[in-house]
C-alpha cells in the first residue's frame, strides 16, 4: 500500500468539496469543518461583497462586514436551521443585510432619516 502524505489527503478530499450543495456543506460546518467551511466562503464571497459594497460603498468596509457575516457563521453554524426551508443564500443574505444596516446606522450615515423619523411621527417641523 503506497502511503500518502497529509497534503496529499487534504487535496483528494477537498476535490469532493465543490460537488456538494450548501445544505451539505453547513452540515459538515456544525460538525467543526474547515475545508466545508472554506469551500462555502470561496463559493459565496463574492456574491455577498457585491451586496455589501452596495451598502457600504467602500472595498475595505464591505470586505469587513461579509468577513464578520462568515465569522458569525463559523461561530455559531447552529444558527442555519434547515428545517425552516430556507436556502442558504437566503439566509445568509438578511445577516449580510443586518450587518451592512447596522453599520450605516452606527456610523450615522443617513442623519436625515432621523428628521424625516420625527416628521412622520406627527412632531412639529423645526423652522428654518
Amino acid at each position: 500500500m503506497i502511503k500518502r502524505n497529509h497534503y496529499e489527503d487534504a487535496a483528494s478530499m477537498a476535490a469532493g468539496w465543490p460537488d456538494k450543495d450548501d445544505q451539505e456543506l453547513l452540515a459538515l460546518i456544525q460538525d467543526g469543518s474547515h475545508q466545508a467551511f472554506a469551500e462555502l466562503v470561496q463559493r459565496h464571497t463574492e456574491r455577498f461583497y457585491r451586496l455589501a459594497y452596495r451598502y457600504a460603498q467602500n472595498r475595505e468596509t464591505a470586505e469587513d462586514l461579509v468577513q464578520d457575516a462568515f465569522v458569525r457563521l463559523w461561530e455559531n453554524p447552529a444558527s442555519w436551521r434547515p428545517d425552516r426551508n430556507s436556502k442558504f443564500t437566503t439566509w445568509f443574505y438578511r445577516i449580510v443585510v443586518n450587518l451592512c444596516l447596522d453599520w450605516q446606522k452606527k456610523n450615522d450615515l443617513f442623519p436625515w432619516t432621523k428628521t424625516c423619523r420625527w416628521r412622520m411621527n406627527g412632531s412639529p417641523r423645526m423652522k428654518p
